[in-house]
């Protein structure tokens, strides 16, 4: 025999009405219809009331702190209760609010003991208020306590559950969604997850708001009645006899109280109208299954499965994988007034929606009857098959269309609400008034903020100069204060996420140096884009970092690249301490001020050599802050350091070892050393800086000794480039061009490859045969191309420099690698890094990770050095090396690691792992990348973007794999670089030359044409065989600023858009433009369609003498004059 349905009812509820505005949509009303209709059709007849009780003190604290009770207890007349909403969100009280809350909160956990208890098999809390907007300390949007979190906890705490799903019928991205997208929502996203995680109780939310032509939809349509008896069983079939449905939403009276009646027959499993298949889901509800797919694939590999499936069909259609939309931050301007007025407690607490007219309710009345009369009761509702399902979910233009149209005016309602409130236009918005929101500011004065904008969005760069590709992803460029006054400004480069921008990590990178640009470091490294040799275009780098993380690259100490001191020029004398609050106070003001939509995710300090030392200390800070709230973003999990700066004399020692077992020094010299100069002791463990001397704790060198002279072998850096061999990679012959004496030697590098159209039949002729630099020696000359670029003005403009900047040195400052005058006058306050690893390792509050990673070719920060500090930090705190393989060695192995699907070996790696006194797990991975030297991301590309991503990613059971494969060993470029011959395949080598391709017919003219809105500006019609080269190029420019200035008196800004041809990209021309103060407008570069100016002139001037016979010169001068002529 079936257990009987079970429902709660207590007109106690009822008393709970709003004394001081009638016109309030959560009225008694709803509550009493929706009992009387169940009533009517019989659904209560054989059903046990249970009775609700006030819930206790200690019941409610399972989710709303004490304080609140006891606020809400000392509502006792209207006057206090208003009074008290008005820095709540839509929200209502009465002297009776505290009585009918208590009941809902204590009636619905009564029915969920009632259902555990096998006293019934499903029920439907008919309770108010609702309680689905009430978060913890906040009640709002009519909601007092969360009814469902309450009885969730309950169920959990007191009743021995451990899995409890709640399952919200709320609104979802508008008013169009009908009851076929949620169905469809149910089956591709809810129902696998539920069986998947198989849960012990279902609680309902049952809001009818967005029902059929409900009062909140003032858009209309929205999901009929029956939609939600099917969801119901849905639900129930999924937990047999424990899905309980509770009262919440819903405000127009035809509707919820069919909605409730259809719903209450689907938790008994009766007779429900046909709901057919739909065929597909509409635009914005389509979205939100894919976003919901995608994001809960790694949870639950059911719908990764599912996701495959899908972008698999979209390919065999033709269409496009669905990816997922970059986040607009359309709430973020209400969500700045809500905070403003919530202060100023001048929130309105009446008429927040006008009533419908009696015309109103008449249409929608007849428009639910309507369909109620269509209702198919004998039809039978069968489940969707798998191939109904994945057609449901085609991701179309169609799709995209509807999305936008469906979504954007309910969105844009609310911001241009807002904007009309504050620009004076209307009198109120939704919950302000201008009267009572210039009251509370003593005087009618309001403040601007940015519409539907994160505040960092003024920081966007659009149309960056020089790109070759079309990014797809966001880029954001800008200052960040440095310091409390806002004096400092510090210079940033944030690169959204390939993947996920509103859900993957953030990745900050700080170059060392000290003094050295972390913009070098995206630009010459790990960044998405390569600065060309010719210094003015950029070419894409498929490995950067940004493939599963946005990155955020800080420009640290100030005075560094694009950082500046408003007050101070003199601002080259740092320490470390100094540097450490530079970059705590940027962290804090990009999370909390700039970039707030990034408080909540995940995030990761990441850096090189000297940021070895930033990282540690600022790390330290971090976790110290973070454990006392004091910083924006709790989410702080880790940190990697290559080639790391961390135990000055640990480095020192250990260049010694590294050096000697390279054959700097003969065997008979390191004989004496180990004998003589270590007096016989073991050299792993020798101090050799006795030896040595420094002026700046950083820099050493051997003192006049014999051994002094034999150490200073071992451990110079090729200082003065006398041997010949690069310190920040052993092996390369060209890595740091600053190491060169005037006059620079020639560059040994691969002749100019410009793709297999004239390629030399002898390929040893392409091959390097004398180094293995790669990409040409990249560093040989990527530091100046690098600098060119950065310092086109335009290229500025783009990256949102100021002028302030700009007027250092009476205006001749200019943007460099590196600051050689920081550099010099930087003190280095901290030799070793220890006591910040102790520091973060014993007191994280939650796991934390370290990796150390390091290029095992470098000289300057050598793997064996950092390796002896790492092991002395992990016996300090107690980490424990791993064994993987089964045969290891004392205290663990080192183990192979691999990269990519060609299984190349990339390096080595061990793991120490351990659990601190906050009973938080930690771990530090150190790990060697084979033939990397100091600059990792740029010697193994593809084996640090698959390091990095696997440190940041671990498995569900926290196991890092670098081997995991995160991108092809050869990913393919932007289609606009596919569209090239093979010169894709590396950085192009184009120098400013005047040659042009091959030398023009001998009766070919070339015409050159300026051309605006208006009509032509100049012509020139070059002689015969005359072909355009940069220096007639730059003599035309010459000639048209002059005709500008003579026709254009009043036009003071010009724009000019061009080609990619060489004349116009040549340094000459780029230096013109420049001095003119022209803007070039972007052009792909290797695009091989036309600018946009040449298809308004191009068909028409070659009509022109078609069908006529020129034979002379001057001829074809009087045609193009006449041409020109006609079309003015």
């Amino acid at each position: 025999m079936s257990l009987p349905f079970g429902f709660v009812y207590d007109e106690r509820m009822l008393e709970h009405e709003c004394g001081y505005d009638p016109t309030m949509a959560e009225r008694p009303e709803r509550m009493k219809l929706i009992y009387e209709r169940l009533l009517n059709d019989g659904l209560l007849e054989d059903a046990i009331k249970v009775e609700a009780r006030l819930a206790t003190d200690k019941e409610l604290i399972l989710n709303h702190p004490e304080e609140l009770i006891r606020e809400i207890e000392n509502l006792n007349t209207d006057e206090k209760c208003e009074e008290w909403c008005k820095d709540k969100e839509i929200l209502w009280m009465s002297p009776k609010t505290e009585e009918a809350s208590k009941l809902a909160a204590g009636g619905t956990i009564e029915m969920v003991k009632a259902c555990l208890e096998g006293k019934i098999s499903s029920g439907f809390a008919i309770v108010r208020p609702p309680g689905h907007h009430a978060y913890g300390k906040v009640p709002q949007g009519y909601c007092v306590f969360n009814n469902v979190a309450i009885a969730a906890k309950y169920a959990v705490e007191h009743l021995g559950l451990e899995r409890v799903s709640n399952t919200l019928f709320f609104p979802l991205n508008g008013a169009m969604s009908t009851e076929g997208d949620f169905v469809a929502g149910f089956h591709n996203v809810l129902i696998p997850i539920l069986k998947e995680w198989k849960p012990q109780l279902i609680l309902i939310s049952a809001g009818f708001d967005a029902g059929y032509y409900d009062v909140m939809l003032t858009l209309g349509q929205g999901v009929k009645a029956h939609g939600y008896g099917h969801m119901a069983r849905l639900l129930s079939e999924i937990c047999p006899g424990r899905t309980l449905a509770v009262l919440e939403g819903g405000y127009f009276k035809t509707n919820y109280v069919e909605a409730a009646s259809m719903m209450v027959r689907g938790l008994k499993g009766l007779p429900l109208p046909h709901s057919p298949v739909s065929k597909r889901v509409s635009g914005a509800f389509l979205e939100t299954i894919w976003n919901n797919l995608i994001h809960h694939s790694k949870h639950y590999p059911v719908l990764g499965k599912t996701v495959e499936k899908l972008q698999e069909r979209q390919r065999a259609k033709g269409l496009r994988p669905f990816v997922q939309p970059e986040p607009l931050f359309l709430d973020r301007g209400m969500r700045k007034l809500y905070d403003e007025v919530k202060k100023l407690r001048c929130v309105r607490t009446r008429e927040w929606f006008p009533e419908l007219s009696n015309e109103q309710v008449e249409i929608s009345n007849a428009l639910i009857n309507e369909y109620i009369r269509n209702y198919d009761w004998k039809t039978e509702t069968k489940p969707p098959t798998e191939e109904e399902l994945l057609n449901q979910l085609t991701w179309d233009e169609q799709a995209k269309f509807e999305c936008y149209t469906m979504s954007a005016p309910t969105t844009m309602f609310f911001v241009n609400e807002l904007k009309d409130f504050y620009e004076g236009k209307i009198d109120n918005t939704m919950i302000c008034d201008r009267m009572l929101y210039a009251e509370a500011k003593s005087k009618q004065t309001f403040f601007v903020i940015a519409l539907a904008q994160d505040p960092g969005e003024k920081d966007l760069v659009q149309n960056l100069p020089g790109l070759t590709f079309q990014p797809n992803f966001k880029t954001y460029a800008g200052y960040l204060n440095a310091s409390a006054d806002g004096k400092w400004k510090m210079f940033y480069v944030l690169h959204e996420s390939k993947n996920n921008p509103s859900t993957d990590p953030v990745l900050v990178w700080m170059n060392g140096g000290p003094g050295c640009s972390s913009l070098a470091g995206l630009l010459e490294e790990l960044g998405p884009w390569y600065v060309d040799y010719d210094g003015q275009t950029l070419y894409e780098n498929p490995f950067s970092w940004n493939l599963n993380a946005s990155v955020l690259a800080i420009e640290s100490p100030i005075g560094v690249g694009f950082s500046y001191s408003t007050d101070v020029e003199s601002y080259y004398i740092a320490n470390d301490d100094q540097t450490l609050e530079q970059n705590f106070q940027v962290l804090t003001n990009f999370f909390k001020d700039v970039h707030p939509r990034f408080a909540n995710h995940s995030f990761f300090l990441s850096g090189e050599s000297y940021a070895g030392i930033y990282i540690p200390m600022l790390s330290k800070r971090l976790v110290e802050q973070i454990n006392n709230n004091n910083f924006p973003n709790k989410n702080f999990q880790g940190a990697a350091i290559g080639n790391g700066f961390m135990n000055v004399r640990g480095l020192l020692n250990a260049l010694a070892l590294w050096s000697a077992y390279h054959g700097r020094i003969s065997m008979a010299a390191w004989d004496y050393v180990k004998k003589t100069c270590a007096n016989g002791n073991d050299v792993d463990s020798f101090d050799f800086s006795q030896y040595t001397y420094s002026s700046n704790k950083i820099d050493y060198l051997g003192n006049n000794s014999i051994c002094g002279n034999i150490v200073q072998s071992l451990i110079t850096q090729n200082a003065n480039g006398t041997e010949g061999f690069d310190q920040y990679n052993f092996y390369y012959d060209c890595y740091d061009a600053s190491l060169f004496q005037s006059p620079t030697p020639k560059l040994r590098r691969r002749p100019y490859f410009n793709g297999t159209k004239g390629l030399n039949p002898n390929t040893a002729n392409l091959v390097n045969r004398v180094s293995n630099d790669n990409q040409w020696g990249y560093f040989c000359w990527g530091d100046n191309a690098a600098a060119l670029w950065a310092n086109r003005r335009d290229v500025q403009d783009a990256l949102h420099i100021t002028q302030d900047w700009r007027n250092q040195k009476n205006g001749t400052y200019q943007w460099q690698d590196c600051n050689t005058d920081l550099y010099n006058n930087y003190t280095l306050t901290y030799d070793t890094t220890n006591q910040f690893f102790n520091y973060v390792l014993q007191n994280a509050a939650t796991d934390f990770r370290f990796l150390i990673y390091n290029g095992d070719v470098d000289t300057v920060c050598n793997y064996l050095g950092d390796a002896k500090h790492i092991n002395q930090v992990a016996k300090d705190n107690n980490l424990k090396a791993q064994c993987r393989q089964g045969n290891c060695f004392t205290d663990g192995d080192r183990i192979p690691w691999y990269f990519s699907d060609n299984q190349q070996l990339a390096g080595f790696y061990e793991t120490f792992t351990g659990k601190n006194q906050k009973n938080a797990n930690t771990r530090i991975d150190l790990l060697t990348v084979k033939g990397a030297g100091h600059m990792v991301p740029f010697d193994r590309p593809g084996p640090s973007v698959q390091m990095i991503t696997n440190f940041m990613f671990p498995d569900n059971k926290n196991n890092i794999d670098y081997t995991r494969k995160v991108i092809d060993s050869n990913p393919p470029l932007d289609p606009l670089r596919q569209r090239c011959t093979t010169r894709h395949l590396a950085p192009t080598r184009r120098r400013a030359i005047n040659a042009v391709k091959a030398e023009p017919h001998q009766r070919k003219h070339f015409l050159s044409i300026w051309w605006n809105t208006k009509g032509s500006i100049y012509y020139e019609l070059l002689p015969a065989s005359r072909a355009v080269t940069a220096t007639i190029y730059v003599d035309q420019l010459q000639k048209l600023v002059g005709i500008i200035r003579e026709k254009r008196p009043r036009h003071s800004i010009v724009h000019l858009l061009h080609d990619n041809a060489r004349p116009h990209v040549a340094s000459g021309t780029h230096q013109k433009t420049t001095k003119f103060d022209w803007h070039p407008v972007i052009h792909s570069s290797y695009s091989p369609g036309l600018a946009l100016p040449d298809y308004y002139l191009f068909r028409p001037s070659r009509l022109h003498p078609r069908e006529r016979k020129i034979d002379k010169d001057d001829d074809l001068k009087i045609a193009v004059d006449n041409f020109f002529a006609s079309v003015s």
